[in-house]
């Protein structure tokens, strides 16, 4: 329909009409930030090798506590209520405090029966090559048992966890989940063992953006965690308990489950349902545009108007969907590089802390 001065905007329209999906009960689907039960890291199961389990009250202090990290030392407000609730009930069990969660001290070194470490894909060193990544698919497309698993040199690994977050001491590694042109909400499934990616539901129905389609290539940055017990000075929000979105402005459209290596540009603080949702900007390094673009300033040089068109995508998309408005923190601006470096920085501090803490209970 042609726009008209009368017409309202698109983050006035509200949708009735849900998209055609397969209704049934979700079988797989695990509890959400809804409700449930959750605990950090939620799946930390990487190849055959290693258990899953879960974490029984895991909990955040009930004073302040300070710890530091690379933006200096920081103070961890109680929470009200506890984030994290008694969890499913599995084999293995710990307690995990504010004191052993953010000391970011070099983590004790676990054994692979092989006699490997296990955490050899944990810290850059040259190995990973995402030309070796072997997806492998279940289920039919559009369906709920739909997943996308994946092997490094003949492997199994969970692209969150043992996809190391840099390709270089200059770059950083990226795993598409929505292609930009499409629609269909796929994600990483953080709470399944090995991490597959799958369509996201609600109510056992598939989604999709009711917006429409991504303007950009959507997906996370491995190896990254936005912890839901440490709110940031910076937004004034807690983490959102999920991998950095990262948002990639190439020219190209990726494939579901690709990986490739990026350079990040700069990043917006999304609050979303009051949890800091960090957006990293980024482009691919093999992207045409990518020895033009360094920096959140030479977007505007080169591509004017896209990070307002991006900001004003992510403020309205939920709209759609009956929901307000999402907001941002530092003043709405995209900040520059070096800012996004110490967001991502923080990130993997907190996921590699997590998970060293897991992995020494084992």
């Amino acid at each position: 329909m042609p726009k008209t001065a009368r017409e309202p905007s698109v983050a006035e329209v509200k949708f009735a009409i849900e998209p055609s999906a397969k209704r049934t009960k979700d079988k797989i689907d695990t509890p959400g930030k809804d409700g449930g039960e959750k605990h950090p890291l939620k799946s930390i199961q990487r190849g055959a090798w290693v258990s899953f389990y879960a974490i029984r009250d895991v909990h955040c202090p009930t004073a302040p506590t300070p710890f530091s990290t690379r933006f200096g030392t920081r103070v961890l407000p109680p929470p009200n209520p506890p984030r994290f609730p008694t969890a499913l009930a599995v084999t293995r069990y710990l307690t995990l405090t504010a004191d052993t969660r953010f000391t970011l001290t070099q983590p004790k070194t676990a054994t692979h029966p092989s006699g490997n470490s296990v955490l050899d894909l944990c810290v850059y060193k040259g190995d990973f090559d995402h030309a070796k990544l072997d997806p492998s698919q279940t289920g039919l497309l559009k369906s709920l048992e739909y997943r996308i698993n994946f092997s490094h040199r003949e492997k199994k690994i969970s692209p969150w966890h043992d996809i190391p977050y840099r390709a270089s001491p200059e770059t950083f590694h990226m795993m598409c989940e929505i292609p930009k042109w499409t629609r269909a909400k796929f994600e990483i499934a953080t709470k399944e063992p090995g991490n597959p990616i799958k369509q996201d539901t609600k109510k056992g129905v598939l989604r999709e953006y009711k917006h429409g389609d991504m303007l950009f290539n959507y997906g996370f940055m491995p190896q990254t965690w936005e912890d839901p017990c440490h709110v940031s000075e910076d937004t004034g929000f807690k983490g959102d308990d999920d991998p950095l979105d990262m948002v990639e402005i190439g020219c190209r459209q990726m494939r579901c489950g690709q990986v490739c290596e990026v350079k990040v540009l700069g990043v917006l603080a999304m609050i979303d349902d009051d949890e800091t949702d960090w957006k990293v900007f980024c482009i691919r390094t093999d992207d045409p545009l990518a020895p033009q673009i360094n920096d959140v300033e030479d977007i505007d040089k080169e591509l004017p108007g896209l990070i307002n068109t991006m900001r004003e995508w992510f403020r309205e998309y939920k709209v759609a969907e009956g929901k307000p408005l999402n907001k941002f923190a530092l003043g709405e601006k995209c900040m520059d590089r070096e800012y996004t470096e110490k967001v991502i920085e923080e990130t993997h501090g907190f996921w590699k802390a997590a998970e060293a803490r897991l992995r020494s209970h084992e």
